[in-house]
């Protein structure tokens, strides 16, 4: 049986990192599918539209939790009285490397800044909506 250092397996958990990123994204469209679910009578089909980004075992997302408090701490200026170990460093750098990644395909909409699904969008669809409903109450008040 091979064990996996989870601490020490920093491709994992950059992609733990990543998986927890679009799960973020996802979790407003994924909200509104359990406020349906609710009143729906077909609720486990809505619930199927919920789909879970993570891969990997529960240690890795345990492990990325750990590291974002460690990293909030690190932000904050708070000196530690303890040294950061060569995993710490590098698990940081992992969530580093993910959010990169994650910017390359979900760059910022250029209305509110919120990641866009495809990396060639420049606006989120609600902004484009809003964008496309003030160009046409411009053309009615042009009119």
């Amino acid at each position: 049986m091979n064990v996996v250092a989870i601490a020490r397996d920093y491709d994992g958990l950059k992609q733990a990192a990543f998986e927890l990123l679009e799960e973020a994204r996802m979790e407003p469209q994924n909200e509104k599918l359990r406020r349906l679910a609710e009143q729906a009578s077909n609720t486990d089909r809505v619930l199927d539209g919920i789909k879970s980004q993570r891969t990997l075992a529960e240690g890795y997302y345990v492990r990325i939790g750990f590291l974002l408090e460690l990293e909030s701490v690190l932000q904050l200026g708070v000196e530690l009285k303890l040294n950061l170990d060569l995993s710490e460093m590098q698990g940081l750098r992992s969530i580093q490397q993910a959010r990169r990644e994650f910017g390359t395909k979900h760059p910022p909409c250029r209305g509110c800044g919120t990641p866009v699904d495809e990396h060639w969008q420049a606006r989120c669809p609600e902004c484009e909506r809003s964008q496309f409903e003030q160009q046409a109450a411009a053309r009615r008040a042009g009119n």
